[in-house]
């Protein structure tokens, strides 16, 4: 299992729909995975368990980006273009992937383990949230990864 060292990273950037949740490690409690490194140099991992602890305040008094140029909004100080808040469209939209930033700029994306219910657009069935002391919890995690932890088979992972 790999466990993000928190102040290493700048921010996380959860990812559905072409849109942007960008959450500063400050309002990161957690986050930890498993899952097999792409082949592809800066590609990431294939996960098949994510779990992220969240600021619940945060994710309610803050909107997100649409798009693919939210460096584009950063660098020209762009107001968010949603009218959701994130914990609003975390309740109606799946993750699909989560890019870690880090102070030194480099990145690692985790493609979210994914079972649709019927087509691509419905409810994920491996995503769950959990909101407990103004945090909210998210995992993500396979059948297969479940039985493994249950029989306390989680392995130790290098991280990058």
């Amino acid at each position: 299992m790999i466990k993000v060292i928190l102040n290493e990273i700048k921010e996380i950037r959860l990812c559905w729909d072409w849109a942007r949740a960008i959450i500063p490690s400050k309002y990161v409690r957690k986050l930890e995975f498993t899952g097999l490194k792409n082949e592809l140099p800066k590609s990431g991992y294939e996960c098949d368990y994510v779990f992220l602890k969240i600021d619940l305040e945060f994710l309610k008094n803050n909107n997100y980006y649409t798009g693919n140029s939210l460096d584009y909004y950063r660098k020209n100080n762009i107001p968010y273009d949603s009218e959701e808040t994130i914990y609003e469209s975390l309740e109606n939209f799946n993750v699909w992937d989560i890019e870690i930033i880090y102070k030194d700029n480099t990145r690692t994306l985790l493609n979210l383990p994914y079972k649709p219910k019927s087509d691509a657009w419905s409810k994920n069935l491996w995503e769950q949230h959990h909101e407990q002391d103004n945090i909210l919890k998210m995992l993500w995690i396979t059948p297969n990864m479940t039985k493994e932890m249950r029989k306390g088979k989680i392995y130790e992972s290098k991280s990058n």
